[in-house]
């Protein structure tokens, strides 16, 4: 509820600088700042996005602004970015495998997915792990999960990894000789 409030006043700080096309005080350019960073923080790049190229017209030699609206651009259009928030977002009302393969578990959460995601379209998984590596069996049950979440727990279980690139998961098997970042 506070965040919602937060939101409203700020919103009406940003349209009333907006409509009176006045420069903003040296203050108000501080809390446009600051609200930038904060809405950056919570994930809400496009508020931040509005209110550091308001900043970004009074001051477009700062670097700080330059280089802050840069990321935050980057992040608003990383489609690596909207992957994440679409595995986070992603529910699954249960799911329950017994002694399944990782790669039928990971072939069942693709085709699901679908079912179950905002978009309706499947997540794309690509499967790297050689043929080789002996897994173990996956017995999991879990109730109103999201898909990132179980995709953490089949990759623990297994000693397997993940990664989030711009159109699909990777399932891989870390190299041993790499510590991990």
């Amino acid at each position: 509820m506070k965040l919602i409030l937060l939101m409203i006043m700020l919103a009406a700080v940003t349209l009333t600088h907006a409509a009176t096309n006045a420069v903003p005080s040296s203050a108000e350019q501080e809390q446009l700042f600051m609200e930038a960073v904060m809405l950056s923080s919570k994930g809400l790049y496009a508020e931040a996005e509005v209110r550091l190229k308001r900043l970004a017209e009074v001051q477009p030699n700062e670097p700080t602004v330059v280089e802050m609206l840069r990321l935050v651009q980057l992040k608003l259009h990383d489609p690596s970015e909207s992957l994440t928030k679409k595995l986070a977002a992603t529910i699954f009302p249960a799911v329950q495998f017994r002694a399944a393969s990782p790669q039928d578990v990971i072939d069942y959460l693709r085709h699901e997915s679908g079912k179950f995601a905002a978009d309706k379209t499947e997540v794309n998984f690509v499967w790297q792990v050689p043929d080789s590596v002996q897994l173990p069996p996956i017995t999991l049950s879990l109730k109103n999960i999201p898909l990132s979440d179980v995709l953490r727990y089949v990759t623990q279980l297994t000693g397997l990894r993940y990664r989030v690139e711009p159109y699909a998961v990777v399932i891989y098997k870390p190299d041993p000789n790499v510590k991990p970042e």
